[in-house]
């Protein structure tokens, strides 16, 4: 829909190598943005974090982005049932651990932006004592 014109603009929330973000860079028709008022967005909302996106990371050869962009990305949480038995804990998030690893060397230097401890709550009730240290790669 992008591609062919049928909307102007498009947010993704992935990162820079998942194939559809690489076939809107590649077509040359498309081009990167950077959001307006992002660090406005990251301190109202708590759960948005911003990224700088030097210009040249994504394709230095191609000089993408054009420029240094500002974004924002989001956090994500997993919450599970109380009841939920640890097993199966340990197996959830050892599989979103291996599902969250692509990314390449920008995600890696700027991962531990998305996982910390602060501020995070579910229906009023603070963080479960049971999480993955996923800035260093453990579980």
């Amino acid at each position: 829909m992008l591609l062919n014109g049928e909307v102007d603009a498009a947010f993704f929330v992935s990162t820079h190598l998942a194939s559809h973000v690489i076939n809107l860079i590649d077509s040359k028709s498309v081009k990167l943005m950077g959001l307006e008022r992002a660090e406005a967005y990251a301190l109202l909302y708590h759960y948005l974090f911003l990224l700088k996106v030097p210009e040249g990371v994504i394709d230095l050869e191609a000089n993408i982005p054009s420029r240094d962009l500002t974004l924002i990305a989001p956090t994500t949480e997993l919450v599970a049932r109380p009841d939920l038995h640890p097993a199966l804990i340990n197996l959830l998030l050892e599989a979103a651990k291996e599902v969250h690893k692509f990314g390449g060397d920008f995600w890696d230097k700027t991962r531990a932006l998305f996982f910390h401890n602060a501020r995070a709550q579910f229906n009023g009730q603070p963080r479960p004592k049971r999480q993955m240290d996923l800035k260093n790669g453990g579980g």
